[in-house]
């Protein structure tokens, strides 16, 4: 199989890594799905703030209907390019739960909380230390990024796998390369040239 053209960005190692990430997701969402009674359905429009999200982890708690999950910005996730898009979704559903169930808002002490306890789940569950080192870029890092230059980053598999084999300073420094070129894109079509 070229990796190479299935995912130009990702190594063989990493994308080895990433793909054992994604099953390990997959079925921390079957984990939890049976744990908690209820799946996930994706939505266009997702809980978007905490008390959204309690009230709706609420609603299936009682009825056993599926969590709504966001369903956007996905296409560039570290689980889109190399698994099934689902995978991303799994991970916000499972994500999303464990915000619920630790009593973790979305700030960043709490998000950092969360970020943690995939992390821990995951050396618990014998991940290699890469896959755990891209995990942390698609949570942690990201989470970071977020607080120190406000928003997402532009290309979250490019992030992780910059984050990975170059570290924080210079992934941040290529995501905002490309959110700039993004921003210049626009203007142009914006203006007709």
């Amino acid at each position: 199989m070229d990796i190479q053209a299935i995912c130009p960005v990702h190594t063989p190692a990493i994308y080895r890594a990433a793909c054992e990430l994604a099953s390990f997701v997959t079925d921390q969402h079957y984990r939890t799905a049976v744990k908690v009674g209820f799946g996930y359905v994706p939505t266009d429009d997702g809980p978007d703030d905490y008390a959204t999200l309690c009230a709706a982890y609420g609603r299936s708690v009682v009825t056993k209907e599926p969590l709504p999950v966001y369903s956007g910005a996905s296409a560039t996730s570290i689980y889109t390019t190399i698994s099934r898009p689902e995978t991303n979704l799994q991970f916000r559903y499972w994500h999303d739960v464990i915000h619920v169930r630790l009593g973790a808002d979305f700030t960043f002490a709490s998000e950092r909380k969360v970020s943690a306890d995939h992390l821990c789940e995951a050396a618990r569950a014998g991940l290699s230390m890469l896959a755990l080192r891209l995990l942390d870029a698609d949570t942690f890092g990201q989470l970071c990024f977020g607080r120190e230059h406000g928003g997402f980053v532009a290309d979250q598999s490019r992030w992780a796998v910059d984050y990975v084999e170059h570290g924080y300073d210079r992934a941040a420094a290529h995501q905002l390369k490309l959110r700039r070129e993004a921003e210049a894109a626009d203007i142009l079509r914006a203006s007709g040239l």
